[in-house]
């Protein structure tokens, strides 16, 4: 177990059918390096997918051949509506735990 998992945790989601994925929360340093000025939809969605797998620590989705799908912004823009939804939201409380998702989401 590493130094960031021991200090901040893993959450790990459960996507339902057997499939999970563990999540970690980011650094003050890679938080910064997400941040943007963008202010349009496109950028901010880019950077939440960047985000998103940086926070990912282990999964076990696999493929057809039944191998673990390697761990990457394709395989995160990938997965269902629903899956993707449970993570972001998931990814709301691991870096805010009393956050309201509906009030993030405004």
């Amino acid at each position: 177990m590493s130094y960031k998992t021991k200090r901040f945790g893993v959450t790990k989601v459960d996507l339902g059918d057997g499939y999970w994925v563990e999540l970690c929360p980011i650094s003050k340093g890679e938080a910064e390096a997400f941040q943007t000025t963008a202010t349009d939809d496109q950028a901010r969605s880019e950077a939440g997918e960047a985000m998103l797998v940086k926070m990912i620590i282990r999964w076990n989705l696999d493929g057809e051949d039944g191998a673990i799908i390697e761990i990457s912004r394709d395989a995160v823009r990938g997965l269902s509506l629903t899956d993707y939804g449970t993570l972001t939201t998931a990814v709301t409380k691991v870096l805010n735990p009393f956050a309201d998702p509906e009030t993030a989401k405004k």
